[in-house]
């Protein structure tokens, strides 16, 4: 794990974003104001990555699920565990990018299970055998964090419903 200090208190949804890029290599993007429906929109930003549409298989999620979810993706490895970033830090990055969007704003993610100790279930964008992607719609913005990392060999499913 490398120690990175950034301070995410304070800081705009791109210099967020961008540290994640840095630091754990997400992909993340970001759109203003769109006239596609939710759906249409997270199958866009992922098509922009070259990952797989999944359509309606888009789990919507609360607020504190989507903060959860970042929080476990920033700090531990999705294929191996290991620490990744700063616990703390991941915390307040990813309880920041969730404040940066309006109150009424709506999450989704690919991730269909999940518990305390990670990712349980998913349905898949990418080759990699592990990966995790958040999007957050509000009437002005959206971004899309995606993180995906292993072989397609590791990739291990179980059956706990998120």
């Amino acid at each position: 794990m490398e120690d990175v200090k950034f301070d995410p208190s304070e800081s705009s949804l791109q210099e967020c974003l961008n540290f994640l890029t840095e630091y754990r290599g997400a992909h993340c993007k970001t759109v203003g104001p769109t006239q596609f429906s939710d759906i249409e929109l997270a199958d866009k930003l992922t098509s922009e990555f070259g990952y797989k549409p999944i359509g309606e298989e888009w789990n919507p999620i609360m607020p504190d699920q989507a903060a959860r979810l970042l929080q476990m993706a920033f700090s531990t490895g999705l294929a191996d565990g290991l620490p990744r970033l700063d616990l703390v830090q991941s915390v307040l990055t990813a309880n920041r990018l969730v404040c940066l969007v309006d109150i009424d704003a709506r999450f989704y993610t690919n991730v269909n299970s999940a518990d305390s100790l990670g990712i349980l279930t998913w349905t898949p964008v990418s080759e990699m055998a592990f990966d995790c992607m958040v999007l957050a719609v509000d009437n002005e913005t959206g971004w899309l964090i995606a993180i995906n990392e292993g072989r397609e060999d590791q990739r291990v499913q179980q059956n706990i419903e998120f």
